[in-house]
């Protein structure tokens, strides 16, 4: 099975040592930072009591992965 892209870290934290990058936290996945401003999103567009609460998630991460495959395609295109 393929592994899922997440487009890496979404704040990556790192210290400089020696002219030397070194990450020391990684934070939240792009993947999850994208479903989640997706999600302030498809929220504010609906009544309170309208939440599908599955459907709503899925399609968050359904549009974070299509931003990270288009991300990819503008990048590497």
């Amino acid at each position: 099975m393929e592994e899922r892209k997440d487009g890496g870290a979404a704040f990556p934290l790192g210290i400089s040592v020696e002219g030397e990058e070194i990450p020391c936290n990684y934070g939240m996945s792009l993947r999850d930072w994208f479903a989640g401003q997706a999600l302030v999103g498809v929220l504010a567009g609906l009544k309170p009591g309208e939440y599908p609460y599955g459907e709503i998630v899925r399609s968050c991460y359904l549009l974070a992965d299509a931003m990270i495959w288009q991300r990819e395609e503008v990048n590497n295109g």
